[in-house]
């Protein structure tokens, strides 16, 4: 996989038209600098604040509002771009923390991002039990890229043998700190996140789909790849469940080794623990 990694891919476009920007005009900080710090808070009491980039260096660009597109970096240096399920009515104010706020951006909702070290979340804030259950956010991906994914949840995209990154697998908290459930589907060109909200779950819900440039994912792949050659003890173990890239899947989308070998035993295939054997697979495969 090592030869995969620096491959150059078409830069997509953003999808916006002038709608890059981090920060808001004074007077429009001003009307709804309460509300934006409110749901700053929630939002990063919830996920914290430790990875926020606040230097620029993240390379993610924010929309101007809550409709526009995140532009974000992926691991071969080409593009994606990730729209939020928002309103344009919804503008952007930044916090002094870093965190972009977009107050009232959907019914009974708000939206946040967060550009990280590695990656970027875009965060929904659900305010009571009548907001949506469902969040679309469309994906502009770079020609041939495709999202498949994972059996843990998360949502792969590769292009070709190239990783370019992923969205890891969704999770999202209750006002009490518990779980609620939540999942992904890949439909129609967009990433969907469903939340499962009840009459017993405290208000409000924070939930996050955070795009990672996946560095441990290419490291992953990468040991897998160096151990799929005909003389390796693992050889013939990765070659049954589909080769190097379908193998470092399972690893990856596996949240323990006991996962794993339970996902190679549902694929009727022998062979994880030679796998789990690889140099660098127990570092790296599992998070």
């Amino acid at each position: 996989m090592k030869r995969t990694i620096h491959r150059g891919a078409a830069i997509i476009a953003a999808g916006t038209a002038g709608a890059l920007v981090l920060t808001i005009a004074p007077a429009a900080a001003d009307s709804g600098s309460s509300t934006a710090e409110r749901v700053a808070t929630v939002v990063e009491r919830t996920t914290g604040t430790a990875d926020i980039s606040r230097d620029g260096q993240s390379g993610v660009t924010t929309p101007a509002t809550a409709d526009g597109a995140i532009s974000a970096a992926a691991v071969d240096g080409s593009r994606i771009s990730i729209r939020l399920p928002g309103a344009g009515s919804s503008n952007a104010a930044e916090t002094g923390t870093g965190t972009i706020v977009y107050p009232g951006a959907a019914k009974n909702a708000d939206l946040a991002v967060q550009p990280t070290t590695q990656g970027v979340r875009a965060l929904i804030t659900i305010n009571n039990a009548n907001a949506a259950k469902e969040y679309r956010f469309g994906l502009g991906l770079p020609d041939g890229a495709t999202a498949e994914q994972l059996d843990g949840g998360g949502v792969l995209v590769t292009k070709g043998e190239d990783v370019l990154g992923m969205f890891d697998a969704p999770w999202a908290k209750d006002a009490d700190g518990e779980a609620v459930p939540t999942s992904y589907r890949v439909e129609g060109g967009a990433l969907v996140q469903t939340v499962q909200f009840d009459e017993n779950t405290s208000f409000p819900v924070v939930a996050d789909p955070w795009w990672n440039t996946a560095w441990k994912w290419t490291k992953c792949a990468a040991a897998v790849a160096v151990a799929f050659f005909p003389a390796a003890k693992a050889y013939k173990a990765i070659k049954a469940l589909g080769g190097a890239k379908q193998t470092a899947k399972l690893l990856w989308g596996a949240r323990t080794k006991g996962d794993f070998i339970k996902h190679a035993k549902k694929a009727g295939k022998n062979g994880a623990v030679e796998i789990l054997g690889i140099a660098g697979v127990e570092s790296y495969c599992f998070k």
